[in-house]
């Protein structure tokens, strides 16, 4: 019998606290999703997302393992105990690519390295290298960056290889707009749902569902900014302070009269 507790998150795993499913011990939030010690298992979320045995079968997410039963994890982890990835070539690969007729196997942490992409909507497909969906880039766009194959992006503010990659993303709403595959992912774990939208347009609907489409993960939150304690405490305060060249009040730049 399997006993409930809360799901935490470790800040630093320790030496042996390694992922039932990808063995490893990342701690990696945005790639990995949480690290979570529960049930007597250690496992990252997204690791249990994309395991293409394993159903959410609790009836809420307090069940089990966020909705996964821990039996179900246990089963899943002997079935790809007889699955090679095909990226190391060692046992206990259990996300497969969604195309049926592709046979590789992969763990997440070494699928991402190879170049494969998740997506995390619907059933929470995931495709090899081979089969991922790529961004179609109108000629305009090739034709804008013709010689010189770089653009800045956006969010960082540094040079990105403006042509459609595993690492780079075009904004759909905006020409010529390119992005570094992890800039655009901070900014959806730091703006969750409802405040990621485009960063030169601010479009929201299209720019979020080619992005989902893409494998960009968009944590159903509050802006990071938004549970940050005290967050909006300067806004209540007043500003009072003289900042005229040559100040006349003969009590000084930061007397008020009416506040004292």
């Amino acid at each position: 019998m399997f006993s409930l507790c809360n799901v935490h998150r470790t800040c630093a795993l320790q030496d042996g606290e390694t992922c039932v499913f990808c063995l490893s011990n990342e701690d990696k939030e945005e790639e990995y999703g949480k690290f979570i010690k529960k049930c007597g298992l250690q496992v990252h979320y997204f690791c249990m997302l994309f395991a293409s045995g394993l159903c959410q079968r609790g009836k809420s997410e307090e069940h089990g393992i966020y909705g996964f039963l821990p039996e179900d994890i246990i089963k899943e982890i002997r079935r790809g105990s007889r699955l090679k990835c095909y990226c190391c070539k060692k046992k206990g690969s259990t996300i497969g690519c969604v195309v049926g007729s592709c046979s590789k196997k992969f763990h997440l942490g070494c699928g991402r390295k190879g170049g494969t992409l998740h997506q995390f909507f619907g059933s929470f497909r995931s495709f090899c290298q081979d089969h991922r969906p790529r961004q179609m880039v109108p000629i305009s766009d090739r034709l804008a960056f013709y010689g010189t194959a770089n653009a800045l992006c956006a969010i960082c503010m540094n040079s990105v290889e403006a042509r459609a990659s595993n690492e780079t993303l075009r904004a759909p709403c905006c020409r010529n707009s390119w992005f570094h595959r992890s800039c655009i992912q901070k900014h959806a774990s730091t703006a969750g749902l409802y405040f990621f939208k485009c960063p030169l347009c601010n479009n929201k609907e299209m720019f979020q569902n080619e992005m989902l489409e893409f494998g960009i993960h968009i944590p159903d939150q509050d802006a990071a900014w938004e549970t940050e304690p005290n967050a909006y405490n300067e806004l209540m305060e007043r500003y009072m302070h003289c900042d005229a060249l040559l100040c006349r009040c003969p009590n000084g730049r930061k007397y008020n009269r009416d506040g004292g």
